[in-house]
Parts: structure tokens; C-alpha cells; sequence
């Protein structure tokens, strides 16, 4: 658990230098130096366990594959989000990415799904359905690649539990960041954008590290609880999406928003009390 808080808690302040970027420069540019400084990061630290070749070698290409797919488009889209929507808005609907997880991590890792679940369910998409106000505005390019980014984030979440557990910590994130990596690359290469000044793409490859930092924390986490007790912790991204959103951006908060998000919330709440079990320590998804 507390690996999971830290590992979200850095995502959220990578998140916002993304958002400080996408203001000046394309996003697929900000996605490519950031995931580039990523694999900096990555290949200093396969050093301290014996070689990149070691450090990268996976027990499961096939899953990892799969898991690169889900959270690389997953980082395409939530990059997107963010630079068309307030922080705490973006953060409100990938909110639902715990709540998914109930509903795929029995199709994906079998996991045992729990019917007492289905309330705090259906009360966290009321809330993402509150947020998005669909009966008022259609749904935007933003807010439905935010949705679908929660998809995927659920969806790679998921996968690491048919992980063995010998796996090495830094496949978790060099995978997803090289297929990214590659995608974001090939955009560039068409595009040919100018390169950003220095500082900037200093700010952005310092995203890198907190992507990779956070991957490998929240994959560690995942493979040792399950990942509907893992995931809730996911909630407090939307303190800090109202803190660097109000500090740093001047975002508002609006009606709408703020109630989704508070069903949001307790849904999770709801969902991690009807999940327990007596002589649990957490839900059983």
C-alpha cells in the first residue's frame, strides 16, 4: 500500500510538468523527450543489477508485450488530456481505472469477482457519468481519451498479476516506455517539429523519471497484493490534481466536477469496505 501512494504520488507530479509543457510544445514532442530521459534513468540504473541485459530480461515477453500496448496508448491518451483539461478534471475521470478493475481483472488475471462489489461499482460511474454531464455537452476528444486512458491503465494493471514474482522490477516500466518511445518517435519523424529549448526538454525528460519511478513502484506493488486492493490508492492523484491544478495552472473547480468526483471517491471507499472478508486484509476482487 505504501508503495502504491508513493508510486501515484510521483506519477501526479510528473503529470503536472506535463501539463506546464504541452502548453508550448505538440504532446507527441513532450511524450518522446520524456520517455527518452525515462530510458536514461532506466539504463544508469540497470547497472546496479548486474547490466541492462540482466535487469531487462523478462520471464513473460508475451504479457509484457501486451502490458507495453495497454499502458503506452494509455500515456498517449492521458498526455492528450492533459493538455486540453484541468488537472483535476482529467484526474476525475481516470478515477474510474480502479473501478474497471473489478470488472477485467477476473477476465484478465481470473481473479474471483465479487457480485457484493456491483454498488460501489455503479456509484463510482455515476460519478464519472456527473463529471462528464453527457446530457449537456457532447462528449469531448479530451474527456473520452481520459476515459479510455482509464481503460487501459486498468487493463495493464491487470496484466501484472500473471507476472511470476522473480520478475525485475525495471521491466514494469522499460517496456511500456520503449514501445511509447517508439510511437512517439515515428510521429516526430513525420511532423519534424523543431527541437525545444534546453531547459524545456530538460523539464521533460524529467518526466521520464517520474513515469519510470512510478511504474516501477506501482508494478512492485501490484505484485505483491491484488490489484483491487493496490488501485484505490489511485484516489489521492485527485488532491494533488486540485493542488498543482489551483497552485500552479489557476484551474477552477467546477459544480459538476466536484460532485463526480466526490461519487467517484466513494465508490472506491465503498468499494474497498464491501470487498473485505473477515479475516482479510483488504478487498477481494
Amino acid at each position: 500500500m505504501i508503495l502504491s501512494f508513493a508510486g501515484f504520488t510521483v506519477f501526479s507530479v510528473g503529470d503536472a510538468m506535463v501539463k506546464y509543457e504541452t502548453r508550448t510544445y505538440p504532446v507527441m514532442q513532450c511524450i518522446f523527450f520524456a520517455l527518452a530521459g525515462g530510458l536514461i534513468a532506466m539504463l544508469l540504473w540497470s547497472l546496479r543489477q548486474g547490466g541492462p541485459r540482466q535487469a531487462f530480461r523478462t520471464r513473460a515477453p508475451r504479457i509484457q508485450a501486451a502490458r507495453a500496448f495497454c499502458l503506452g496508448m494509455e500515456f498517449i491518451l492521458v498526455f492528450y488530456a492533459f493538455s486540453q483539461l484541468p488537472l483535476a478534471t482529467v484526474y476525475t475521470i481516470v478515477l474510474s481505472a480502479p473501478l474497471l478493475t473489478v470488472f477485467l481483472s477476473p477476465l484478465i488475471a481470473g481473479d474471483h469477482f465479487n457480485p457484493r462489489l456491483l454498488p460501489a461499482v455503479l456509484t463510482g460511474f455515476a460519478g464519472v457519468i456527473v463529471a462528464l454531464r453527457p446530457d449537456v455537452m457532447p462528449l469531448s476528444l479530451a474527456s473520452a481519451g481520459a476515459l479510455l486512458s482509464a481503460l487501459m491503465f486498468a487493463a495493464g494493471s491487470c496484466l501484472v498479476r500473471l507476472m511470476p514474482r522473480d520478475e525485475p522490477p525495471l521491466t514494469f516500466a522499460l517496456y511500456p516506455n520503449l514501445f511509447t518511445l517508439v510511437i512517439a518517435g515515428g510521429f516526430m519523424a513525420v511532423t519534424q517539429p523543431a527541437l525545444p529549448a534546453l531547459p524545456d526538454m530538460l523539464i521533460m525528460m524529467a518526466t521520464g523519471l517520474t513515469s519510470a519511478g512510478g511504474l516501477m513502484l506501482l508494478g512492485k506493488a501490484l505484485q505483491l497484493a491484488p490489484a483491487g486492493l493496490v488501485m484505490p490508492f489511485q484516489y489521492s492523484q485527485l488532491l494533488w490534481g486540485i493542488f498543482f491544478g489551483l497552485l500552479v495552472f489557476g484551474d477552477t473547480i467546477t459544480v459538476s466536477v466536484a460532485v463526480g468526483a466526490v461519487l467517484i471517491v466513494a465508490g472506491g471507499a465503498l468499494l474497498a469496505w464491501l470487498g473485505r472478508e473477515p479475516g482479510k486484509a483488504g478487498p477481494q476482487v
